[in-house]
This record gives C-alpha cells, structure tokens and sequence, in this order.
C-alpha cells in the first residue's frame, strides 16, 4: 500500500515519525469535515495524507529552511511511489506546512497550473493547522469536530491533556487557512457536555 510505503520513507528521516502520524490523522480529520468547503476528492485526500507524514523530513538537515528541505528531498527521490504530478503536490503542501505561504515567486508553485496551485493552497492550510495541533508534539488532541458556519469554522478538540498551546498555534497557523475558506477559524476544547 502507499501510505504504508510513504511512512517507511518518512521513518528514516523524520526524528518524531509520532508527530508526523499525528499531524496526518488530524489532517484526514479536518479535510474530511472540511469537504463542503473544498469539495476536493480522494486524490486530494491522499496527497494530504503524504504530505503530512513528510511534512518534517527535512529535519534530518536541522530546523532551519526544513519544510524547503522536505519539498527538495519528496521531489529528488524516486524511492518514493508517486508519479511527477503527485510528487509535485506533494512536496509542494509538505513545503507549505509553515513559513512562507504559497506565491507565485516561488517557481515550482508558479510551473503549476491554477486548478493545481488552489489545489495546494487548500490542502496546505488544512496541514498547517493540524500541524499547529500538534505543536507540542504530546498527541495532546485526541479528536476533533468542525463546525462550519457562513463566517467561521469552529473546530471543537476532544483533548486528552493540556491543549493551550495546540489552540494558539493553530489559531496562528491558520493564516492560510483564512485567506483559502474565506471564513474565520476558531480553534477551542470541547465542553464537557458538548457531544462529538
């Protein structure tokens, strides 16, 4: 199976492969709540899934410029089983995980064409969040429910410890997001009564 051929890949480079199992399950969570907004299909659906096992692989080159790291090593090495177009998609939401938003300054951003660069764009910021979820990287977030409202997605997390620092960080990756779904994104624990 892919997944299973992608995670072994990530394994070797990644230094909290944890992480990166976390950040994909709450991605696959997001976008599958998300669907009404995106309206992207299961191919979308498994480039999110890619992307979020090798968001970090760049961390075998240290912190610094890691997401660019990750981009360059998802589209150097042919060990890994996708053809040019998804291995593209893929490095290219992996890069986009943090920093720098997708801009057409960026060449191989620009190369693609404008149904790929929104593709891109919609799937890097659900990565983006999620991986502001996991922040402390303590799989502190045991499920979450969306919301999705006319001006806000409220995203209710189901914590199974402190969650303080996983709200802020999403909240403030949530750039992209905003821009993306046009929608402001609201990030809390759920209530204890609240239902899931």
């Amino acid at each position: 199976m892919k997944r299973d051929e992608v995670a072994a890949f990530a394994a070797r480079y990644d230094p909290d492969p944890p992480h990166s199992r976390q950040v994909e399950r709450l991605s696959l969570l997001l976008f599958d709540a998300l669907a009404p907004l995106h309206a992207l299909g299961e191919g979308a659906r498994a480039v999110l899934s890619s992307a979020a096992l090798l968001h970090d692989i760049g961390w075998v080159g240290g912190v610094q410029g890691h997401h660019k790291r990750s981009c360059q090593m998802v589209m150097e090495d042919t060990a890994l089983p996708f053809g040019r177009e998804e291995r593209t998609l893929v490095a290219l939401v992996a890069r986009y995980h943090r920093r720098a938003l997708p801009a057409r300054k960026h060449p191989l951003f620009a190369a693609l064409s404008p149904e790929d660069r929104a593709r891109v764009s919609a799937l890097a910021a659900i990565l983006r969040v999620a991986d502001g979820l996991d922040v402390g990287h303590a799989g502190a977030v045991a499920d979450l429910a969306c919301t999705v409202g006319e001006e806000a997605v409220t995203v209710a997390l189901t914590p199974c410890g402190p969650v303080d620092a996983e709200v802020r960080a999403a909240e403030k990756k949530g750039d992209l997001f905003r821009a993306i779904y046009r929608r402001d994104l609201v990030v809390r624990p759920r209530e204890q009564n609240e239902q899931v």
